[in-house]
């Protein structure tokens, strides 16, 4: 009986699973480290990560004949080079999320904002999210948020509310935005904002596989006077405010607010900082208060007045901003 050969790899079977490896090679540099064009390459997306392989494949001819990008990812999970992030889709779309990490254990637990962040890669971590993420605020989120800007937005009006409605609202949700899945038993939203009104962003390394781009602090703050349901409600804003007194970048916040250029805005921030006795002597914020007062004091019939919080009703009036205050 001859001896059996089946033990002895075919040549074609030997060149596939070197182009494998060439393949994991490359894609291997390809997630070793964060930009801003992938801030997270640890969490990716199926469309994303396919996308990613595609191009790998498509870059480097020396890989043809290994497959659809597809197939390479069913392949990378059974050698254990991706592992699934559970998560609970809601009715928007299914969204499957890979853990692109062979020293993670199958229990790996994945921040929240990662998974937004590799939902949308140029998007922007904003509202309860970020307050959380400065810690401003001891209470857990109750839902997390990514922004994502149109590519002509519309100039919001310097109306007194200004609501910038997530896409594809569900009647349950339309106040928060598009529900796109549940991590951990916090919802997870994205939401279409108008690029003009957040001039504060900045991305933020949390490793060198996970970036983050979020809102300044600043920025975070002013979309608590905006947006205050997204931002977690009235107890959370007031202690954020008051954790941040001391931690605030004054000249960027005016940065911020002339950018924006809400009258709206510049007068809640004034009433806030009044109601916590901010005294802070920095020349730009004083320059930037007595226009705004002159102008008031000017064209008094101009600024009606409005709550400190939108949708919030408060007892109590600031006269010197024409703004209902708790």
């Amino acid at each position: 009986i001859p001896p059996s050969t089946s033990a002895v790899p075919k040549k074609s079977d030997t060149e596939i699973q070197k182009r494998f490896e060439d393949f994991l090679r490359v894609l291997r540099s390809r997630v070793l480290r964060a930009s801003p064009e992938n801030p997270t390459v640890r969490c990716w997306t199926f469309n994303n990560l396919r996308s990613e392989i595609a191009s790998v494949i498509r870059a480097n001819p020396f890989l043809a004949g290994l497959g659809t990008a597809a197939e390479m990812i069913e392949r990378l999970q059974r050698i254990g080079w991706i592992k699934v992030i559970p998560v609970e889709n809601s009715g928007a779309a299914s969204r499957a999320f890979f853990l692109v990490d062979m020293e993670a254990g199958d229990d790996a637990v994945v921040d929240p904002l990662e998974l937004l962040q590799a939902l949308r890669p140029r998007g922007v971590i904003c509202y309860f999210s970020a307050v959380s993420y400065y810690e401003l605020s001891t209470q857990q989120p109750t839902h997390h948020h990514i922004a994502w800007f149109p590519t002509k937005p519309a100039r919001a009006s310097n109306a007194q509310n200004v609501h910038v409605p997530g896409n594809r609202e569900t009647a349950k949700w339309n106040a928060l935005g598009v529900l796109e899945f549940t991590y951990q038993g916090v919802p997870c939203f994205t939401t279409k904002r108008d690029a003009s009104l957040v001039p504060g962003v900045q991305l933020r390394e949390v490793s060198p596989r996970n970036w983050l781009r979020i809102t300044t602090l600043e920025q975070t703050l002013l979309d608590t006077l905006m947006q205050p349901v997204r931002a977690g409600g009235e107890a959370v804003i007031f202690e954020a405010w008051e954790n941040a007194l001391d931690r605030i970048d004054i000249d960027r916040m005016v940065e911020h607010l002339v950018a924006i250029g809400r009258e709206d805005l510049d007068r809640r921030v004034g009433a806030i900082l009044e109601s916590f006795d901010y005294g802070h002597p920095n020349k730009l914020l004083v320059e930037h208060i007595n226009r705004i007062t002159r102008r008031m004091t000017d064209n008094p019939e101009r600024y009606p007045t409005i709550s400190l919080l939108p949708g919030f009703g408060f007892p109590s009036l600031n006269e010197n901003w024409y703004v209902e205050v708790p």
